[in-house]
Formats: C-alpha cells, structure tokens, sequence
C-alpha cells in the first residue's frame, strides 16, 4: 500500500502520472419521469451516502457475488509467499475502477472509528465534536481534487458502491409500494397511492423507518422535506404544482379551501418577456383546473375504494374495476380544458399573434418581442408566438388522461398560427440546453446539489407579471439552498475546465470509422475500408462546436476569469 501527499489532482508516481490520459467523468444515476401526478408525491432529501456505503461495503460487494462476510473485500492478510505465488488478489474491482484491498480497508477502518467515535459523542451528549466534522466533510474530502491525499482510483471505486446502493434504495421503495419520479444522489420524488398530504405524512414516516431498518440503508440519513398534492412534473429544471410542508401535513387536516400554486418552470425563462406572464397565468390555471376536478372528486373524504364488477370481461375490455372518484376526476378535468382553457388560450394566442403582426413596423413591439440572451438559449428560435404554443402545450400533454382534449387544443392553435400539426417547426424541442456541474458541496452544511450553468432559477433574470419589467437575477453566484450560504467559484470552475480538457483530449484521439458500415479503421494505410467506403471521424465536429459555445456562454455569463482561455474558429 502507497500513500503520497501531493498537492495536484493526480498522485505523485515520479512523473509517470502525467502521461496518463485524463479520465472519464463520473455520472451518477438520475432518472425521471415525466407526467401529471393527482396523488401526493414525497420529496425527500438524501445524506451520508459515502458513509453508509463504506460501512455497508460487505453487503454491496455480497450482492454482486464477490464474496461475503469479512472476507467480501480481502480483509485477510496475507503473507509476501503468497503474494509472490498469486495466490492473494492485488486489488478489487468496481466497474472499471480498480484499487489496492489494502487502501480500501485502511479507509474502512477509520470510517468505522470516525462513526463510533461520533456515536459515543451523541451518547455522552455532545452537541458536536471532531468526529462529527470529519464524518460530515468525509465526501467532500474524499471527492475533492484538492484534497493533498485524493486518489483518483478511491475516489472512482467509493462513488461505484454510492451507485450500487442508491440503486438498491430505489427499489426497496418500489417494493414498499411507491413510482420513482425523479432520483439523484440528492433529492428523490416518489408517487404515493394517498390523495392528500395529511394520509400520506404516516405514510412517509413509515417508509423511511421501512428503508432504514434494512441492514444495508442503517447509516443513511433520509428527511421528507416537501409533500406534493399534485405535481406536473417535465425535469428537474422545469415542475409545479401543490405543495404542502411537513408541519401542516403532520396536523392531520383536511386541505385547505385556499392554496397557494408552485411554478418552477425553467422554459418560462426562455420566452420574450411580454409572453411570461400568458406563459404562467395559462399554467397555473392548468394546474388549478386538475386540482379542483381531483378535489371535487374526493369531497374531502377518505380516498374511495375499488368497486370490483363480478361480470367477465370480452377481450380487450377492462371493466372489472371500476374507480367513481377516479371517473368523476376525468370528467371534470376534460371538460375544463375543453371549455375554459381552451377558449382563454386562444384569446391569448390570438392577441399575441396580432402584436407580432405589428412588431414589423412597431419598433417598440419588436423589441418586446425579442426572445432574452440567456446561456444555452437555442439561437434557431424566430418565431415567439409559436413557441409560446409549443411550450403550453408540452405542459399540458403531461397529463395522459386528456390526450384527446390536449392534441384538438394544439392543432386549433397551430391552425391559428398557419402552421401544420406534425410539421417539423411545430415539433417541440426544449429551447435550453443543460450544462451540469455534478456533485457540488457546500463548505458549510456539507449539503450536496448538480449546479445547472444554464437553467439555475438563482442566476436567471425574472420579469414582473404585473408590469412585464425584466428585474436582474436574484443572486450574483451559485448558493447552498439549504444553508444560504455561496460556493467556492472555483469548485464550479475547475470542472468545467476539465470538461473542455476531456472534449479536447477525446476529440484529438477519436476513431476513424467507415461511413457506410461504421467499422472502425484498423490500418493506417488502406484508404477504403474493406466494404468500399471512405473514412469519416466518429465525432462531430459541429456538435462539439456547439457544445464548447454552450459552456463558454455559461462561463461569461458567470464571469469566470478562464473564459479569456477558450477561442472558437
């Protein structure tokens, strides 16, 4: 086992390091699912990961089949006779991570000595102690490249066990009865069977109790922080609905009369700044018209049972379950997009259409009319009314229970804008791209998020409702949303220059590959692969162009001081 102190990123090897290729970036797993939820979703908050799947590394390893017990990661000595004979594995492997049975065991070792000691201070009645800070900061400091002992392999191999457990996580909450709508290391959504906050808050508690009595979830800290009444879910950039906090779901009571409509919506942002407020008052009202049909479906009583038809259904039939509240909700909700969204929609359309008629001659209207200069803005937009239909409508087609209203509404509206239902200009297709730094830790809280360069609510300008103003964005930099508190720049910085360092280095050794068959080149003579065809390069170069302008838009507009460094041609 080899331990160095080096002040770079990369281990002090006596120069050999440096001829290494720079590697991979880490994805962590995120997933969502796109859709209008009438039953109460849970957003929950996730801490000590890192730790718990250090300290639960045995089960890990025992699920994928490796080994068991003590013996799951080498934790036998073992004599230099069979080291030299091969009889004693040199290393462990996680994916394509591969790290020394000796390193790995001696982090396991202090993590287990950082927690029990953190554990007798809780006991003794310590409000904090040093244990407490190295336990909290342990992933930052594993994860950080300036960190003078970070190890690049330990760092590839702790985050693939952080991957196996999460997975795990996920299911265990499928089994317990619960839909995953979105997922990271940081934050989950999941879709419950309750109506309202006030039965599902019992709910919640049991299922973290559920979670963390299982053997491989016992370190992990798991807060339901929001309770959704309905949520119309497109990303994690891009959301809205009911929310209620834990203190009133925690009450028991019924939902009020009165409620208050989240709206996060990232490609409001994207639109002129006289067609934000149609944007969100056309939205909201979406939202409030499924609430209300729910609402009024249930009466305020206990969610209805499942009337079950004792008549055999024909083939291709499905009658045997019939659901009142459920069919009383549909009927509400179609007839309110039917009528009154449709009927306000196009009125809006229509005046929004006839000031871009006057926008030609009025150099006020023009300007009104001008889509913002945002990061990552698609550059290929010219038509503003349209893309206000294309959006709304996106929005609305997340509800599958009114497909058929939804698809009469977008051809009426499209026909109004003389522009056909499945054109290619009529295609939606989202007018900002994303440009994610992963994994980003607050020095303060330790508190863990993916800082989005161009859909970050915080670093966007918002435009008033009721006067159409454009006010500046709301905060200078990135901020921890749990403690308030502002990141290192640098800690968003530096992973964007690796990323260019890792677009440039990929695109300098990439594979020529044959443009009909698309084998790759295996001689560097031949000037026709073997099916007759020429050679082209496996990247694009366009798309990599396109890419670098995104990151170099994120970066001036955040006024990091690299951006002098990058020169497009």
């Amino acid at each position: 086992m080899i331990l160095w102190w080096s002040p770079s990123p990369q281990p002090d090897l006596g120069g050999s390091e440096e001829e290494a290729n720079a590697s991979e970036e880490l994805v962590a797993p995120r997933m969502s699912t796109k859709g209008c939820y009438s039953s109460v979703v849970l957003e929950m908050e996730i801490a000590d990961l890192a730790i718990n799947a250090v300290l639960q590394s045995a089960l890990v390893n025992e699920m994928e089949g490796s080994g068991a017990g003590s013996l799951a990661f080498d934790s036998a000595s073992h004599n230099l006779d069979e080291y030299a004979k091969g009889t004693a594995n040199a290393g462990i492997m996680l994916g394509d991570a591969i790290l020394s049975t000796q390193t790995f065991g001696v982090l396991k070792t202090i993590v287990r000595g950082w927690f029990l000691d953190k554990a007798r201070a809780h006991v003794k009645g310590a409000a904090s102690s040093p244990a407490d800070l190295v336990v909290d900061h342990f992933w930052r400091w594993v994860s950080s490249t300036t960190s003078n002992m970070f190890e690049p392999a330990l760092h590839r191999f702790l985050h693939g066990l952080m991957c196996k457990t999460f997975l795990q996580l996920l299911a265990e909450f499928k089994r317990l009865g619960t839909h995953v709508v979105y997922a990271d290391f940081n934050r989950i959504f999941l879709l419950t069977t309750k109506p309202d906050a006030g039965s599902a808050f019992a709910f919640a508690r049991y299922l973290v109790t559920a979670a963390n009595s299982q053997e491989l979830f016992r370190h992990l800290v798991i807060d339901v922080n929001q309770f959704w009444n309905y949520l119309a879910w497109m990303d994690v950039a891009n959301f809205g609905g009911v929310k209620v906090p834990p203190e009133v779901a925690s009450s028991r009571a019924p939902p009020p009369q009165r409620f208050e409509i989240s709206m996060d919506w990232n490609i409001q942002s994207l639109l002129p700044g006289v067609l934000q407020p149609v944007f969100e008052r056309n939205v909201a009202s979406f939202i409030f018209a499924l609430y209300s049909a729910k609402r009024g479906a249930t009466d305020g009583r206990t969610p209805l049972r499942a009337i079950y038809n004792l008549n055999i259904d024909l083939p291709g039939e499905t009658t045997s379950v019939i659901n009142p509240a459920k069919d009383r909700e549909k009927k509400a909700a179609q007839k309110s997009i039917s009528q009154n969204l449709t009927r306000r929609l196009l009125a809006d359309v229509a005046s929004v259409k006839r000031r871009q008629a006057s926008a030609a001659i009025n150099e006020e209207d023009a300007t009104a009319l001008a889509f913002p200069d945002l990061p990552g803005a698609r550059s290929d937009r010219t038509n503003p009314t349209l893309e206000l239909v294309k959006a709304v409508c996106e929005i609305f087609a997340l509800s599958s229970d009114h497909t058929v209203e939804v698809q009469i509404l977008r051809r009426n509206l499209l026909d109004l804008l003389g522009v056909r239902e499945f054109s290619t200009e009529a295609a939606y297709r989202n007018p900002c791209e994303s440009i994610i730094v992963p994994i980003v830790i607050c020095a303060r809280c330790n508190a863990t998020r993916d800082v989005d360069l161009c859909r970050d609510p915080d670093r966007l300008p918002t435009v008033d409702s009721e006067t159409g103003e454009a006010r500046p964005p709301a905060r200078k930099s990135w901020v921890c949303h749990k403690c308030d508190a502002e990141y290192d720049r640098f800690q968003i910085e530096q992973p964007l220059i690796e990323m260019i360092s890792r677009m440039i280095t990929s695109f300098q050794t990439q594979d020529i590959i044959c443009v009909k068959c698309s084998q790759s080149k295996d001689d560097n003579l031949a000037p026709t692969c073997h099916c007759g065809e020429g050679y082209r390069t496996s990247l694009n170069r366009g798309e990599m162009r396109t890419k670098l302008k995104m990151i170099r838009s994120g970066m001036c507009n955040a006024n990091f001081a690299s951006i002098k460094l990058i020169r497009l041609q």
